[in-house]
């Protein structure tokens, strides 16, 4: 694959990458937004990881 091709996966990856977090962001802030707390955030995502939530036990 010739260097100029490599460039542009590299950057097709980059800027996906940037609008993934992007949505990511914008999702995390509704969701604040609408008036769940970041505890209830954090304690969401614990409790989806079994290990975590039992050790909360």
């Amino acid at each position: 694959m010739n260097p100029s091709g490599l460039m542009e996966l590299a950057q097709i990856a980059e800027q996906e990458h940037m609008r993934n977090a992007a949505r990511r962001a914008a999702v995390r802030r509704a969701r604040l937004d609408s008036g769940q707390s970041l505890f209830r955030l954090v304690a969401g995502r614990l409790a989806r990881r079994p290990t975590d939530a039992n050790r909360l036990r």
